[in-house]
C-alpha cells in the first residue's frame, strides 16, 4: 500500500450517464466518483458498461480496489466484466450467480499467467465489488474482499455483500487450513497478491491464503428499491452502511444533485479520517420517472436520527 502525502489530493474524478437512451433503455441513473486522498498514487480502478454486445439491456458497475499498486486492479477494470458475460452466455442467463463465481476464478487465473510474463515482479492485489443489472431488474452482487455494496429500500440500508476480513470465523479457519494466520493480514480475499499469499504449490485456487472466490448475493428491485452504492474500504472503513445510505438521502434532499452526493461522501470520509483512496458509484433505479420527480422521491426517503 502506498505512502501517505503531506496534504490530501481532494480532486475529483466524476462521471455520470447523461445520455437519454441509456436512461429509457434501462431504467438507470449512475454517478461515479473518485479521489486519490491521502495515499502517494491512485489505486482504485471502476468500470461501468451500459452497452454489452449480445446483453445490451444488461448493466454492469464494478469498482477495484488495488494495493501494493495498481495493476491488478487496472487488469480487474479491463477484463472481469467482459469474462462475467462470457461465461453467460456458455451456461445460460438463468445461472448468472455461477457465472459470476466462475469468472471471477477465471480472471484470477489469467492474470496470474499474464502478469508472470511482465519483465518485472507485479506482486500487488485488489478487492473488487461487481454488479449486474438484468433486463428484468434483478441485481446481482459478487465480492470478494472489503469493498462493499450496500442497497437503499425505502431508505434503510439492506447489505448485498460481506466483508471478507480475517477476524471473520469462516475467513479466519480458512486462512489456518492454508497454513497462515489470520493476524498478519487486512483482508482475506483478493485477485493477484501470487507471490505472498497464493504460493502454495500443493493447494488449488480456493485453498490459498487469499482466494478470488466471491460470494454472490441477489436483489429484485421493486417500487421501494432506490439506489445501490457500491464503494471501496476507504469510504466503509469511516462509515457504516446505514450512515453511508442515510447520508446520500440527505444530500440529495438538500442538493438534488447525484454528483454532489459522491462528492460531498467522500468529503465527510476524509472529515472523518479516511487515509485511503476512495472510489463510489451510486446507480438509482428511476422506475420510469424523470431525474428530478426520482430526486424528489430519494429526498422523502429521509431516515430521522433519534
Amino acid at each position: 500500500m502506498s505512502e501517505h502525502l503531506l496534504k490530501p489530493i481532494e480532486d475529483k474524478n466524476t462521471n455520470k450517464n447523461t445520455t437519454e437512451d441509456i436512461f429509457q433503455q434501462h431504467d438507470l441513473i449512475y454517478v461515479t466518483s473518485s479521489m486519490q486522498g491521502w495515499r502517494e498514487t491512485m489505486e482504485d480502478k471502476h468500470t461501468v458498461e451500459c452497452n454489452i454486445p449480445e446483453f445490451p439491456d444488461y448493466s454492469f458497475f464494478g469498482v477495484y480496489d488495488g494495493h501494493q499498486g495498481k495493476h491488478t486492479s487496472e487488469y480487474l477494470s479491463k477484463n472481469l466484466h467482459l469474462n462475467i458475460f462470457k461465461k453467460i452466455h456458455e451456461i445460460g442467463e438463468e445461472n448468472i450467480e455461477e457465472a459470476i463465481k466462475d469468472a471471477f476464478m477465471q480472471t484470477d487465473g489469467d492474470w496470474k499467467d499474464e502478469s508472470s510474463n511482465y519483465s518485472f515482479e507485479c506482486n500487488d492485489g485488489s478487492t473488487a465489488v461487481v454488479t449486474v443489472i438484468t433486463p428484468n431488474k434483478i441485481v446481482y452482487v459478487g465480492n470478494a474482499g472489503d469493498s462493499r455494496a450496500v442497497m437503499s429500500v425505502g431508505g434503510l440500508a439492506i447489505p448485498l455483500s460481506e466483508d471478507h476480513k480475517p477476524n471473520i470465523a469462516r475467513e479466519s479457519q480458512r486462512i489456518i487450513q492454508a497454513g497462515s494466520s489470520p493476524g498478519g493480514y487486512n483482508v482475506s480475499r483478493a485477485f493477484g497478491d501470487f507471490k505472498w499469499c497464493k504460493n502454495d504449490p500443493d493447494k488449488g485456487p480456493k485453498e490459498q491464503i487469499f482466494i478470488a472466490y466471491p460470494d454472490v448475493m441477489s436483489h429484485k428491485v421493486d417500487t421501494d428499491t432506490d439506489f445501490l452504492v457500491l464503494a471501496c474500504d476507504g469510504i466503509w472503513d469511516c462509515m457504516s452502511s446505514k450512515d453511508v445510505i442515510n447520508f446520500i438521502n440527505k444530500d440529495i434532499k438538500i442538493n438534488k444533485d447525484l454528483s454532489k452526493a459522491c462528492e460531498n461522501l467522500m468529503n465527510r470520509c476524509l472529515e472523518l479520517g479516511s487515509t485511503d483512496n476512495m472510489t463510489v458509484i451510486i446507480i438509482g433505479f428511476l422506475h420510469g420517472l424523470d431525474k428530478e420527480k426520482w430526486m424528489e422521491g430519494i429526498g422523502s426517503r429521509c431516515v430521522e436520527e433519534n
